[in-house]
This record gives structure tokens, sequence and C-alpha cells, in this order.
């Protein structure tokens, strides 16, 4: 008995210590493995050409997470062989290596590519089914980027599909590029900037353009951006333009200049190695802004039409090549308004003949203005504040006003409501009526050429009325009948007087 006891207490040692050094998964529970989906998204929601590599196989897994691999074909096995991985081990460290490394592993997805691995094309829209579980490379094949975004190229480890888990889901890294932002500074405060303003042909106008710097995660090692800006309505000057630019804060003005080709000026930036801003400092600044500040005149015609400038930036949206992406336009309107004036009676019928002087805002700035022999008067090129006309000469047989015409112009109160327009004058016989703003009216005529030409004008419309002088009784009229019958009544009574006396 003791020696049964004894050996029992041996055997027990002994299977201790072989649980103890053997290793985990041989008491480990195989999961079964199943087909499954790969599902890619973006993060932009934009429709991209990818194609999905699978580079190894796992043909096992365990409850512990143990993978057992094997090369997905005998071209994998091949590719890593060439670059020196003979065995699944070295293979797999020689991926892992990529990891975290966009440059390299952008690299590594175009050296798979060129190797000739067999792989999956499909659009985003799609998914990738009937996938086994393994090791993939997903490459974007994308060479023009959506508005605003650019290509990237995403690695996928263990896409594992079991029972519990069939659907895998990646979204495609996209490095994203806010569009720029423009505004111009307020003539009535300097320190106010909008995204409109009003200005008279001849006066000088200050932009500012901002462009916020991208985080660039994908694989660059170098990067460019262009911001693009067209200006309609003004006159661009690079001796008076004052132009300004600044990098994360840093004046750069001289290592950037403009480019002017006829009204669009172009500021170019590369950020690479030997550039004024490195790639290496461009990517620390990511967050800050590129800043440009330039001044211009208003055009002496700038009242025709409406006066809309845009800015765009042009960049760097593909890592393996030179294409660019566009961002959305950013528009700043600048309005010189128009105002027709119209010289009316009471009757509302259109005289021709007046004479206005009419005052600007600054209260010293004057123009002499004739009502055309429409009974009109276009009043171009007006900015907001209060103007006076005080009518010299009236048309003829009426009156002049008693009292200063004056009005006020109030700008945009934003970018969906239009301009205001109202009388101030207190006088009885000067009158507004029909006051209309008519808004960015637009006008279309087709030139010599056939081509369609649209002309947007800010203009309002108003009436002024003037009052009938008191007229002298014309000759051959009922004054002279008037006169006649009191002279004959006069002279009746004279001689009926006499009659009288001699009777006496």
């Amino acid at each position: 008995m003791k020696k049964t006891i004894k050996f029992l207490t041996i055997a027990t040692i002994i299977l201790a210590m072989i649980i103890a050094i053997a290793p985990s998964n041989v008491f480990a529970g195989t999961v079964a493995l199943t087909t499954g989906t790969i599902s890619v998204n973006t993060t932009d929601d934009s429709e991209r050409s990818v194609t999905l590599y699978k580079l190894f196989n796992i043909d096992s897994y365990t409850d512990d997470k143990d993978y057992s691999y094997s090369f997905a074909n005998e071209e994998v096995k091949s590719y890593f062989a060439g670059k020196g991985e003979t065995n699944i081990v070295d293979a797999l460290d020689y991926v892992n290596n990529l990891s975290g490394d966009d440059v390299k592993l952008n690299e590594f997805a175009l050296d798979i590519r060129a190797a000739g691995i067999p792989g999956t094309t499909q659009n985003t829209t799609a998914n990738f089914t009937n996938q086994t579980s393994g090791y993939y490379l997903l490459v974007d094949n994308t060479t023009e980027a959506p508005e605003n975004s650019t290509i990237s190229a995403v690695i996928l480890n263990n896409v594992l599909f079991t029972a519990e888990s069939s659907t895998y889901e990646v979204t495609l890294k996209v490095d994203e590029i806010t569009p720029p932002e423009k505004t111009v500074a307020d003539n009535d405060d300097s320190n106010s900037a909008r995204e409109f303003d009003s200005a008279l042909p001849g006066e000088e106008v200050t932009y500012t353009i901002k462009q916020k710097i991208p985080e660039v995660k994908s694989a660059y090692t170098k990067y460019k951006m262009s911001i693009v800006d067209t200006l309609t309505g003004l006159d661009f000057d690079a001796s008076k333009a004052n132009i300004t630019v600044k990098v994360g804060g840093t004046d750069y003005t001289s290592s950037y200049p403009v480019s002017v080709n006829g009204n669009v000026l172009t500021w170019a930036f590369n950020f690479d190695k030997d550039q004024p801003v490195t790639f290496a400092e461009f990517k620390e600044l990511a967050g800050k802004d590129i800043e440009i500040e330039y001044t211009v005149t208003v055009s002496e015609d700038a009242y025709q039409e409406v006066n809309t400038n845009e800015v765009v930036t042009k960049y760097s949206s593909n890592p393996n090549g030179n294409e660019e992406g566009t961002t959305e336009p950013d528009v700043v309107e600048v309005y010189c308004y128009t105002l027709k004036l119209n010289k009316v009676n009471s009757n509302e019928e259109l005289l021709p003949g007046a004479v206005f002087t009419l005052t600007y805002p600054d209260g010293t700035t004057t123009k002499n203005v004739e009502v055309g022999e429409d009974g009109t008067i276009t009043l171009e090129g007006l900015k907001e504040g209060e103007y006076t006309l005080r009518e010299t000469t009236a048309p003829e047989g009426y009156t002049l006003l008693d009292c200063d015409l004056t009005f006020k112009i109030g700008d945009k109160a934003s970018t969906n409501a239009n301009a205001t327009i109202e009388s101030t004058t207190t006088g009885k016989e000067a009158k507004f009526i029909s006051v209309e703003f008519l808004g960015a009216t637009e006008t279309t005529e087709t030139d010599g050429e056939g081509n369609t030409v649209t002309t947007k004008t800010a203009m309002f419309e108003v009436n002024v009325i003037n009052v009938k002088e008191g007229a002298l009784p014309e000759t051959g009229g009922m004054g002279t009948v008037i006169f006649t019958v009191i002279g004959i009544t006069v002279m009746v009574a004279a001689a009926g007087l006499l009659i009288y006396r001699n009777r006496k």
C-alpha cells in the first residue's frame, strides 16, 4: 500500500512538472475559422478605387490568441525570398516593422503592386466578400483625389473571421485639407474683417487670406500648396499692394512672391528639404496658418457688376506623383451700389432738366449730376453711408425742392441679406417713393463670338417728386376774359354815374 501511495505521489509530481513546462497551446482550444467580408469606408465618403492584397494566411487560431501563418501564394513567397526573408517568421517581422511608418508602408505598397502580386480591385462602395482570415494590405489606387482630400495607403493586420465575427471594417486613412478663408477689412472699422463690404471706385480695400496648414499623415516626403486668388472689379498694382506673407506666424514675404496673370494672383509654396520652410518644419506647423495680406484699388467701372472675388488652394494630393487637389472656393464680395433716381411730378410723370449736387458720406466730396431727357439720374459707384442731393436747378415750370434730399445706404447685414436704402429727408415737398433695392440683378447678353455674358448689378431705384409752380395767366386765355369783363363793368358804372350827375 505504501508503495502504491509513493508511486501516485511521484506520478502526480511528474505530471505537474510536465504541465508547467509544456507550451500553453497544448491545452488551448482551437477556434473554427470561417469566410467573411472586408468593408472599406472613407472619412470623406468619397468613392475610391482600392486593391486588396493577401500576404499571409491564418491557418489556425487558438482562444489564447496564438496564430499560425503561411504564405498566401507562391508569388508572395517569391517576393519575400527576393528580400532575403525566406521563412514565414522573418517575412512577418519584415511587414510588422513597416507599421507606423507611412513612407515605408507606401513604398512597400508600390513595390507589391509592381511585383505583380495578385490582388482584388474594386470601389470602396463595394465589399470584399468571401475572404479568408489572413494578413492583408489595402492600397488606394486613386490618382485624382476628391475635393479637400489626398491619397493614402492602409495595411490591415490579422483579419480574423469566425462564427462570432464575420465582418471586418476599415476606414481608409485620408488626409484632409481645410479650404482657405478670405476676408475684407471694413473701411469704416479697420479692425473688422468681413466676407463682404462696399466701396467707392478708386478706394483701396485690404484683403486677408488664411490657409490652415494640414496635418499630413500620409506618405509624403515633400508637399506643395498654391493659393490662387481671382479678382473681379479690382486693380492690382504690386508696387502699392503692401503684400505680407506669413507661414506659422513668421514673415516669409520675400521667400514667396506673388505671380500675376491678368486678374489671377498666385502664391506658390514648396515645402522640401532645400526650401525656406522645409517639409519637416511644415509638418510641425500643422494647425497653424499661412496668412497673406494685400491691398488693391476698386476699379473705376466696378459698379457695373457685383465684385465677386474667389480664392482656392491647390495642394499635393498624391504622395506618389504630381497630382493636385483643389479645395472648395471661398468668396468675398465688394459692392459698388447704383442708385437710379426718377424725377417725377405729382402724377409720377418723368421730368427732365433738373440739376443736383451730390455730397458723399465724407461730407466734402461732391459731384454735379443732371437729370437726363428721360427724366432719370443714375448715380453709380456708391457705398454704404449717408448722401445728400441738393437740387440746384428745377425742371422748367417747377419750383426748387425746399430742402436737401438725403438718403442712407445700409450695407448688407449678412451674406444672405440685401442692402437697404432709406430717406432721411424731412422736407414736405421732397419725397422718396418706390424705394427698392433691386439686389444683385443679372443681365444676360450674347457677345460677338456667341458667348453668354452675365452681368450682376447692385441697384436701387427711387422716385423724387417736384411740385409745379403757380403759373401766371396766359394771353388770350381765361385771364384775358376776366380782365375784359372787369373793364367793361367799370366803364359801365362810370358812364351811369356821369348820366346820373348830369340829370341832377
